[in-house]
């Protein structure tokens, strides 16, 4: 192993300790110096081979799971017209993807063109675009889910502060905004946040005097048994608000808020600080739900019926985490958390890999040349290959945004084996 290697080994297998590097913008995110677009926009040949270690066989390599490029696939054609308001606008991307599990299809929407279709074959992106309010939000997390025989679209746009569903060709069937006084929440702090009790938890106004009730949501996903749409709120305003709340969708045509929820904001074991991507926890019984709780560096499971933490994942210092999605790779459970800022030395932000609470691998796009531009990662979803064989990785990045990256996993057993 060269010396290069070896370093970035010990650092990562916790020998060397880590370097954190991050700063608060005004708005609360972490951020970076952003690098010039050029030479990271080569639509055709984007995807190139990411490693946070010198190229080698991946045998040899100290990493568990690594990844390598795949540029004949989610190709965003720049020659092609139909694609010219998506790429006009792709800095301005903040989202994540929509995963439709019965036919492999991906969707998201792009700001300034609406919802586009990555197909099951991963070739390239194809711009649906659908009702013309779709450009204008930003779909900062969702899920693809089947309601009877209708596949369906939920997402959090946090620009127009509501939660959005619509169909697979971009007909938009309800939106949902603020909770008002009226719904009846189980959970009493709730209910007495959205009742306008509670004015010393509300965001204050320029007067210095609280603006009520404040609600911004992050992300959405379904669970099946229940029917229902569980609601991260972590962008909402003040020492409060931060929530997972339940809607339902109806027969797929309105959207209505329930009675259910949990949470609070704070730094406390269990409490949400920016609770941001939200995962049903498949074949839970009870069902559950996973949150990244970016601000607090941590992943939480709870149960959706009572709100009660089941288990607490603390991540490394410095890494805000804007998802979560876990996947059974070679036999092994891991989960992949896209962090939104750069950590252990890097100039750029990566996906970390865990085996539980075991941190064994962190994969860092913007480390290749021309990929620079992907400093901030804020989604990254594990997909199935083309005709459903191997394991993949689909990568979105923000501040600025990029056209997302798709990148085929490899786990290396020896190497796990050996840590």
């Amino acid at each position: 192993m060269r010396p290069l290697s070896l370093l970035i080994g010990l650092i990562l297998g916790g020998v060397i300790p880590p370097v954190v590097t991050a700063h608060d913008g005004p708005d609360g995110h972490h951020h970076s110096k952003i690098p010039p677009l050029a030479h990271a926009v080569q639509f055709e040949g984007f995807l190139t081979m990411i490693t946070i270690l010198e190229p080698q066989d991946p045998s040899q390599s100290p990493l568990p799971v690594t990844w390598k490029h795949r540029p004949d696939l989610a190709v965003l054609d720049a020659k092609n017209p139909k694609n010219k308001p998506i790429l006009d606008n792709i800095r301005a991307l903040h989202g994540a993807f929509m995963r439709d599990e019965e036919t492999g299809n991906i969707y998201t929407v792009f700001p300034g063109a609406g919802l586009a279709v990555l197909k099951a074959d991963l070739k390239e992106w194809t711009l649906i675009g659908g009702d013309k309010k779709l450009g204008g939000m930003n779909s900062h997390g969702g899920v693809a889910f089947k309601l009877g025989n209708t596949t369906l679209l939920a997402f959090a746009s946090t620009n127009t502060r509501e939660v959005v569903l619509c169909t697979t060709d971009g007909k938009i069937e309800a939106t949902l905004g603020k909770p008002t006084a009226k719904e009846e929440f189980k959970d009493q702090h709730i209910a007495d946040y959205f009742g306008g009790k509670t004015p010393d938890v509300y965001p204050m106004g320029k007067d210095k005097k609280p603006l009520g009730p404040d609600f911004n949501p992050t992300s959405v996903c379904y669970l099946p048994k229940e029917k229902l749409l569980a609601v991260t709120t972590g962008y909402s305003g003040g020492a409060s608000g931060d929530f997972v709340l339940l809607a339902t969708p109806g027969d797929g045509h309105s959207l209505k808020w329930t009675s259910g929820g949990f949470g609070r904001r704070g730094n406390k074991e269990g409490q949400l600080s920016t609770g941001h991507g939200i995962s049903w926890v498949k074949d839970s019984n009870p069902t559950q739900v996973a949150v990244a709780s970016r601000a607090n560096h941590r992943r939480y499971t709870f149960n959706v019926a009572d709100g009660k933490l089941v288990e607490s994942v603390q991540l490394d210092p410095g890494f805000f985490v804007c998802g979560v999605d876990d996947a059974v790779l070679e036999g092994r459970k891991l989960s992949f958390y896209p962090l939104l800022n750069a950590v252990e030395g890097k100039k750029n932000a990566g996906v970390a890999v865990y085996e539980g609470k075991k941190k064994i691998s962190v994969l860092v796009p913007g480390a290749e040349k021309g990929l620079e531009v992907m400093v901030h990662i804020h989604g990254a979803s594990i997909i199935s290959g083309p005709d459903g064989k191997g394991a993949f990785a689909i990568v979105q990045s923000w501040n600025p945004g990029s056209p997302p990256a798709v990148f085929e996993l490899t786990v290396n057993t020896k190497a796990a084996d050996k840590k």
